[in-house]
C-alpha cells in the first residue's frame, strides 16, 4: 500500500478498516502515513522500509525514535556507502538494535550507484542483528562480470538462529564469504551463482536443509549437485543449470538414479532445465511422496504423462517447453486421478481439439489449468485453434482458468465461449492488451476475475457487463492513475471487491 501525506483523518479511517493481520509496508521517511501507521494492531507483521539516504540529516527519523513498536520485519536499503562512514553505521545500528529480539528478518539491499556490492557493509550491519531468522541478500547494481576486491581480515560472525537466506550470486561467488560459517543451522537456502567456490559450502550444510533453490551457471560438469546428502530436502529447484542433466555424455545415469533414491522426503521438486525421459523415470521410481513437480524442454509430452502416472501423491505439474505429438491409441490409457492443478508453458501442441478432449480424461479432478505462452509461431489462426479448443473440450470439473502470453492481445470476441467451462469461477487474462469486442457477452459463472494488463475505464464497464456476478476484480495499475475516475471506482467498489496492482503477478 502506497499513501503519500494524505489527511491524518483520513489515515485514521484507512487503518480502521484494515484486517489486523495484513502485512503491510510502511515508509520511515513519510511521517504522516508512518506514525498513524504504527499505532494500529493492523501493522504487527509490517515490514518496515528504511534507506540509507534517509539518514543524509545525520538523525533517525523522528518516527523511528518515538514509536515503541517492536518491528519483525526491516527492509534496509544501503544506497550510501557505510564503510568509512561511521555516523551512518552508528544510525543503522540505532535503528537495528532499538528492535532487539523482536526482529526476526532482515532484507538487505545494496542499491550504491556505480558500486559493485560490499561485503563487508553487510557483515557489519549483521552483527547488530544476532538474533535473526531470516536473511535475504539482493544486489540492485549488478556488476556481473566484475570480480569483487580482496578485502583485509574479513570475519564472517556466525548467526546460530538463521534458518533461511536467499543470496545473490554477487554475494555467493565471493571466496572471502563462507556461507556454511556464517549460519550453521541453515535449513532453507536460495541462492544464485557462476562458478564452482559455493558448492563446498552447500555440500557442508547438506544433510540438514529442508529447501534448496539453486541458481547456477556451472558448466559442462553437474557433478557437484550429486555429491550433496539430499536426504533431508522436501524441497529442491534447480534452474539454469545449461543441459548437463539432460546430456547422457556429461551425466551418467547411476548418478541421477544413486541422488533421487536419497530423495525419500522430497515433495516439491523444480527442474527449470532441459531433463531427459530416463532421468523423470528415474525420479518416478523413487521419489514417491512427490507432491508438485516442473520439468523443461521435455521431447515427448505424452510418453512424460505415462511416466508420471507411478507418482500417486502427485497434485501439481508444471511442463514447459515440451511437445505433444504423434499420440497413439495408449493416451486413453492415461490416468493421473489425484492431479488438480497444471501449468503447460509454451508448449506445442500438434492437435489442440484432441488434446484438450484427452486431457478432460486423463486428469478428471483438474481444478487450476494456466495456459501460457503458446504463441509460438505468431500464427492468429494457431493461437485461436489453441482457445477454441481449450473451451470446446468442456473440462468438467475446471474452476480456474489462466490464461497468458505477453506477445499478443487476449481475442476478447470469445469472451462467450467461456460459458462452456460449467464450473468455472476464477479467470485471470494477462496478455499485452485486451481486443476490442463488439459483440454483447455476458458470462455469469466467473466470480473473481484477474486483469493482468492495463486496461481503459471504458473496458472495465464493458468486462462488468461481461461478468455480472463477479465479486472480486483485479487490475494491473495503468501508466495514469486518473485513468480511473473516483466516480468510476465509486461505482465498481459498490459492486464488489476491486484491488490495482503495482505489478504483474508473475513479476
Amino acid at each position: 500500500m502506497n499513501i503519500n501525506n494524505l489527511p491524518v483523518e483520513i489515515l485514521e479511517q484507512i487503518f480502521q478498516l484494515l484486517p489486523v493481520d495484513d502485512l503491510k509496508c510502511a515508509s520511515a521517511v513519510c511521517f504522516t502515513w508512518s506514525q498513524v501507521a504504527f499505532s494500529w494492531p493492523c501493522m504487527q507483521n509490517v515490514q518496515l522500509k528504511v534507506a540509507v539516504s534517509s539518514f543524509e540529516d545525520g538523525v533517525v527519523p523522528e518516527v523511528l525514535e518515538t514509536t515503541g513498536r517492536r518491528f519483525r520485519h526491516v527492509c534496509l536499503r544501503v544506497d550510501r556507502p557505510i564503510i568509512d562512514q561511521p555516523h551512518r553505521i552508528e544510525l543503522i545500528s540505532e535503528v537495528l538494535l532499538k528492535f532487539g529480539e523482536s526482529l526476526e528478518s532482515l532484507r538487505f539491499i545494496w542499491d550504491v550507484e556505480d558500486e559493485m556490492f560490499d561485503l563487508n557493509s553487510m557483515l557489519t550491519v549483521l552483527r547488530y542483528v544476532p538474533g535473526l531468522r531470516e536473511l535475504t541478500v539482493e544486489d540492485f547494481i549488478d556488476r556481473r562480470d566484475e570480480l569483487a576486491a580482496v578485502l583485509p581480515a574479513i570475519t564472517v560472525d556466525s548467526l546460530a538462529g538463521l534458518e533461511r537466506v536467499k543470496l545473490p550470486h554477487s554475494l555467493m561467488d565471493n571466496e572471502q564469504f563462507n556461507l556454511a560459517e556464517l549460519a550453521p543451522n541453515l535449513l532453507h537456502l536460495s541462492a544464485e551463482f557462476k562458478g564452482r567456490y559455493p558448492w563446498e559450502a552447500i555440500w557442508l550444510l547438506s544433510g540438514q536443509l529442508y529447501s534448496l533453490s539453486i541458481r547456477t551457471e556451472t558448466e559442462n560438469n553437474f557433478q557437484p549437485l550429486w555429491q550433496i546428502d539430499p536426504s533431508s530436502l522436501r524441497r529442491l529447484r534447480l534452474s539454469r543449470l545449461c543441459c548437463d542433466l539432460g546430456d547422457i555424455n556429461d551425466v551418467k545415469l547411476d548418478d541421477a538414479r544413486c541422488f533421487f533414491f536419497q530423495c525419500t522426503a522430497i515433495t516439491v521438486l523444480k527442474l527449470e532445465l532441459h531433463v531427459s525421459l530416463a532421468v523423470i523415470r528415474v525420479i518416478a521410481e523413487n521419489c514417491s511422496l512427490l507432491r508438485e513437480l516442473l520439468v523443461y524442454d521435455v521431447d515427448d509430452g505424452w510418453q512424460l504423462l505415462v511416466i508420471l502416472q507411478r507418482l500417486e501423491r502427485l497434485t501439481s505439474l508444471t511442463v514447459a517447453e515440451a511437445s505433444f505429438e504423434g499420440a497413439d491409441s495408449d493416451i486413453y490409457q492415461i490416468r493421473l486421478p489425484n492431479l488438480v492443478e497444471l501449468v503447460l508453458d509454451a508448449i506445442y501442441l500438434e492437435e489442440p481439439t484432441k488434446f484438450f478432449i484427452v486431457l478432460d480424461q486423463i486428469v478428471p479432478n483438474l481444478k487450476f489449468l494456466q495456459v501460457s505462452n503458446y504463441n509460438r509461431f505468431d500464427s492468429d489462426s494457431y493461437n485461436l485453434d489453441i482457445l477454441k479448443s481449450l473451451f470446446r473440450a468442456k473440462l468438467q470439473s475446471l474452476d480456474s482458468l489462466t490464461l497468458c502470453d505477453y506477445t499478443c492481445a487476449f481475442p476478447s470476441h470469445l469472451l462467450n465461449y467461456l460459458n462452456l467451462l460449467p464450473k468455472l469461477q476464477v479467470l485471470e487474462l494477462a496478455y499485452c492488451s485486451l481486443a476490442p469486442w463488439s459483440r454483447s457477452a455476458i458470462v455469469p459463472g466467473i466470480k473473481k476475475l484477474i486483469v493482468d494488463t492495463p486496461i481503459t475505464n471504458y473496458q472495465l464497464r464493458k468486462l462488468l457487463n461481461v461478468f455480472p456476478l463477479v465479486s472480486r476484480i483485479e487490475v494491473l495499475q495503468a501508466e495514469d492513475i486518473s485513468a480511473y475516475s473516483l466516480e468510476e471506482l465509486s461505482r465498481i467498489t459498490s459492486r464488489c471487491e476491486f484491488f490495482i496492482r503495482e505489478s504483474r503477478s508473475n513479476e
